[in-house]
């Protein structure tokens, strides 16, 4: 029986497994064309260094508190560099993974679509910039699965699975747990009034509001031992005493629509200023116009998401909202960091966009004209704009907007196929799709994944220091003040 179960488990999983698997080939494709160890002499690791002096409990909270950390315990310390590697594939398989699952879920749907969008949310283009940042990637791992959550909590269908997972973000890194809980509290309204009639269910969507709330502080108490001390060290930083900042629009604003596409330059280590990062492949942003404009779709949901990505972008590049967004404060060198919120978003509306059109209920029309001005925008900021305003650089390469035109014209004529045809031809164009998207994928980690160090530079003096240790060990000083120091402790 066991075995029985097993297997079903497997099958009614393959696609949520597969996107795990799929994303480990692909960033052990990356790791062996960037020759990381042991496929060349080069480390994944980037920016890796301390000093002394500083709040011991708040850079735990902030880097080390993912349950995943235990495992570095049993790796030497000449292989970290190695397990760093390891467990980022780890968790960007996991990306994938959980937004399958997502998908899979809410949808009611286990075909090989949500294996696609599950790639697409795991390299999107704020995972493969902020890779480095590993103790970001358990938030955006976890967020699929607290959106679930919460949307069966305000289904009257359970709050477990919406405490279990908000009170673990939260715990794993408590920055990210702050833009999470402000646009889960705004996705908590647009869900209600989307699913809901306030005149006719009033009470209900009341009753759900409210334990929404009561689950979302019973989560914050339950990660009170990490929170509240962090919260009292955050008041002697640096960046506590802000000050509102003026009205000022950042000229990011004119490529906000050239940034959604392959080859847009990463900002990391960026200015406030500079683009969000916001790719989450072509597809997706072929899809939009058939979400936005299918007939059939929920209209109020349509109008609400839609306002919320708006704001989302707004808070890219208007600057009170950009420094409300991110707790009052205005984030160091790594902007924009609620954006993997806005990625989920956007790939939630491509894939029923995608459904929308194997119910053939794909509007020609507004699809078409809506991917013309695509085109159009990119060569306007890139060719005209560029140049002409302070600023502005260029975001795509003249080789990026011809291979961005090329998809945007392959996956309209797949899509038009795809909604003109019967399951025989469906089942060839899906795969097409699929190969299509794993390209990007691979594309996306080459061209991000570049910045790597030479791992001779991260052991070479280990050797030393425990020479010096020994030394220190053999000395009448050393003893003396290692004798102190084992009683001390």
């Amino acid at each position: 029986m066991k075995k029985v179960r097993f297997k079903k488990f497997l099958f009614e999983n393959r696609y949520v497994l597969s996107a795990f698997l799929a994303s480990a080939v692909i960033l052990l494709i990356t790791y062996i064309h960037l020759h990381i160890f042991p496929f060349g002499d080069r480390t994944i690791l980037r920016v890796w260094e301390g000093g002394l002096g500083k709040d011991f409990l708040a850079q735990t909270a902030y880097y080390t508190t993912s349950p995943l950390n235990l495992l570095y315990f049993w790796f030497p310390a000449t292989a970290l560099p190695e397990a760093v590697a390891i467990f980022i594939m780890i968790k960007v398989s996991l990306c994938s993974s959980t937004f399958t699952y997502y998908l899979k879920k809410h949808f009611g749907k286990n075909d090989p679509s949500i294996l696609l969008f599950g790639l697409l949310y795991g390299f999107s283009s704020y995972v493969t910039c902020f890779y480095w940042n590993i103790m970001w990637l358990d938030t955006i791992v976890l967020f699929p699965l607290v959106v679930l959550g919460l949307e069966k909590l305000l289904s009257g269908k359970g709050e477990v699975l919406y405490y279990v997972c908000l009170a673990l973000t939260m715990i794993v890194n408590f920055y990210l747990a702050i833009l999470v809980s402000i646009l889960i509290s705004l996705y908590c309204l647009v869900f209600l009034f989307s699913n809901f009639d306030p005149k006719k269910d009033g009470k209900v969507m009341l009753l759900r509001f409210v334990r929404f709330a009561v689950n979302s502080v019973f989560a914050a108490m339950t990660a009170a031992f990490i929170l509240a001390p962090v919260a009292f060290a955050l008041t002697e930083t640096q960046v506590s005493g802000a000050s509102f900042p003026n009205f000022e629009i950042y000229p990011n604003i004119w490529q906000l629509i050239t940034d959604h596409f392959l080859g847009a330059r990463a900002s990391v280590l960026a200015r406030n200023e500079d683009l969000p990062n916001v790719y989450t492949g072509v597809l997706t942003m072929v899809l939009l116009p058939v979400y936005l404009f299918n007939k059939k779709g929920n209209k109020i949901e349509k109008i609400l998401l839609t306002a919320l990505m708006v704001f989302m972008l707004l808070c890219a590049c208007i600057k009170p909202l950009d420094f409300m967004i991110h707790g009052f404060h205005f984030p160091a060198n790594l902007p924009h960091r609620y954006t993997f919120v806005y990625s989920f978003l956007l790939l939630y509306m491509a894939f029923e966009g995608f459904h929308a059109v194997l119910e053939k209920q794909l509007r020609l029309r507004p699809f078409l004209i809506m991917n013309g001005f695509y085109i159009a925008g990119m060569c306007l900021t890139e060719f005209v704009l560029v140049g002409r305003i302070e600023d502005l650089d260029r975001v795509l390469s003249n080789s990026d907007i011809l291979i961005n035109v090329l998809l945007i014209a392959g996956y309209i004529l797949l899509i038009l196929f795809l909604s003109k045809s019967r399951e025989a031809l469906r089942n060839v164009i899906v795969p097409v799709l699929l190969v299509c998207v794993i390209g990007e994928c691979v594309f996306g980690c080459l061209s991000n994944y570049g910045d790597t160090g030479v791992r001779k530079e991260y052991t070479a003096y280990m050797g030393d220091t425990k020479k010096a240790v020994a030394r220190m060990d053999a000395e009448e000083n050393g003893n003396f003040y290692r004798t102190e120091f084992r009683r001390f402790i």
